[in-house]
């Protein structure tokens, strides 16, 4: 796997809570991911999300995906773990402005280390964040700590591969 030496958490935070993380959210609005809502839906499709689930997105950015879960697939509660302050804070801003924020709670931590309880959520999910935490495996030890025994870790993600062309 590549990667590029001397970035981490540090370096993303201070990205996404600076001037340029407000242009991103200016321009690709709250859905910052590939696909946008399509691939939110698809994802949540596949992974079987639905009504009366909770879950716990890693690396939540402004909570746009919790959001989605809740209204569209009445999910009954969403946790957003983000470790960039400036985030966190246009997350819950939005979720209040939305009337969510009874359902929707966000924990200002890193993905890796998020303080939540064992087994506490039916689902976790990411939506194309993982690809900015260094140690995968602490993160996905962090995702199978969290879900539910039978629970479902649902994400998409960059990744590196051979372009096929038809």
């Amino acid at each position: 796997m590549k990667s590029i030496s001397g970035v981490g958490l540090a370096e993303v935070t201070s990205l996404y809570g600076s001037t340029q993380g407000d242009f991103m959210h200016l321009i690709f609005g709250q859905q910052i991911h590939i696909g946008g809502m399509r691939a939110s839906i698809d994802l949540a499709d596949r992974a079987g999300i639905g009504g009366g689930l909770s879950g716990v997105d890693l690396c939540c950015c402004n909570g746009a995906g919790m959001r989605f879960l809740v209204r569209s697939r009445k999910v009954a509660s969403m946790v957003g773990v983000d470790a960039t302050e400036a985030v966190v804070e246009r997350g819950q801003r939005l979720t209040g402005e939305e009337g969510l924020e009874h359902r929707v709670r966000f924990v200002l931590a890193d993905a890796c280390q998020s303080g939540l309880p064992s087994a506490s959520a039916d689902f976790v999910w990411s939506e194309d964040a993982w690809c900015y935490v260094t140690d995968k495996k602490k993160l996905i030890a962090e995702a199978v700590r969290i879900v539910r025994p039978g629970g479902v870790i649902a994400f998409t993600d960059w990744v590196e591969g051979r372009a096929e062309t038809k």
